[in-house]
């Protein structure tokens, strides 16, 4: 089914989709998601509002009208373009001063508990074309190959206060793309709390300021896009 975040403009298409995946084969998880694990992927350091980055784009991706050349891997649910991203209370989209991906943007702390997170950039053809590019041409009946993949998986994670015995979130972003296209894919498991400690949160990791889930440009044109639930309980 498709995820409540799309938009076209000419040359370039970008998407949000909440579509089927490929099972996990190196750690249990939900059915629609991309594998992935120590097998697979990189592990990051274990941390709280720390980062991983920069890494490298090997073409100019385009987002929204902006062309990206590194991007940052956030533990506080956030892929960023330009630097690292420590924020851990979510803001109301838009915002003029980042260009950030948050498939789940909350006070992730991986400190706490045993939930980690995993990454890894992709180039690889078969895996673009069989994969990723088939998802893309089935949904919307085109002929998009992707050249270039990153796919990053928060699994089991708690929130700053938590602890092995509170709740968790499981989710994943895939952001796929070639130089004329790019395609963001939203996934998400059990997700069973919403704030952090610092943000207003309870010790079940509800209330204060919830988790803000969407797209935003950074610039003064102010383009984003964010789910409705957004902020909110829901």
């Amino acid at each position: 089914m498709f995820f409540p975040l799309a938009w076209t403009w000419w040359p370039v298409t970008a998407w949000c989709v909440l579509t089927p995946g490929i099972s996990g084969k190196s750690l249990p998880g939900p059915a629609h998601f991309f594998s992935h694990g120590c097998k697979l992927d990189t592990k990051a350091p274990v941390n709280d509002d720390g980062y991983v980055g920069p890494i490298a784009i090997p073409f100019p991706l385009r987002f929204y009208r902006m062309k990206q050349s590194k991007l940052f891997l956030n533990t506080n649910g956030v892929l960023s373009f330009k630097a690292p991203f420590s924020t851990y209370t979510p803001e109301l989209f838009p915002q003029r001063n980042y260009a950030v991906i948050a498939p789940y943007w909350a006070d992730v702390d991986t400190t706490a508990n045993e939930g980690r997170i995993y990454y890894r950039a992709t180039k690889s053809t078969k895996y673009l074309d069989m994969t990723l590019s088939s998802i893309v041409r089935s949904a919307f009946g085109n002929t998009f190959k992707a050249k270039w993949a990153f796919i990053a998986t928060w699994d089991q994670v708690t929130f700053y206060g938590g602890s092995n015995k509170t709740p968790r979130n499981t989710f994943q972003v895939v952001l796929m793309a070639n130089k004329r296209e790019t395609y963001i894919i939203y996934n998400y498991g059990d997700i069973s709390w919403t704030t952090g400690k610092a943000s207003g949160g309870d010790k079940y990791g509800l209330g204060g300021y919830p988790a803000e889930v969407g797209l935003n440009d950074g610039t003064a044109r102010r383009r984003y896009h964010a789910l409705f639930e957004s902020l909110t309980p829901d």
